[in-house]
């Protein structure tokens, strides 16, 4: 599967722990349900900043505005 975005990090503060905790929750709760039940294509609107990086993001030899994602 090519889903997995795995990270690690070690945390020992406890202040710091929970700064980072609350900051993950925020941003957990921010996303949209739907992202539930679908994944965002790589390159597209719902891929926040993907049509303005100039990169290809979806490997198709287009970026940003080129995409028919983007538009």
């Amino acid at each position: 599967m090519n889903r997995n975005d795995e990270n690690f990090l070690i945390i020992t503060s406890s202040k710091l722990a929970t700064i980072y905790r609350d900051y993950y929750l925020y941003l957990f709760n921010s996303i949209d349900d739907k992202f539930l039940y679908t994944y965002p294509r790589a390159e597209g609107v719902d891929s926040i900043n993907s049509c303005t990086d100039g990169v290809d993001n979806d490997y198709d030899f287009k970026t940003d505005s080129k995409d028919e994602s983007c538009n």
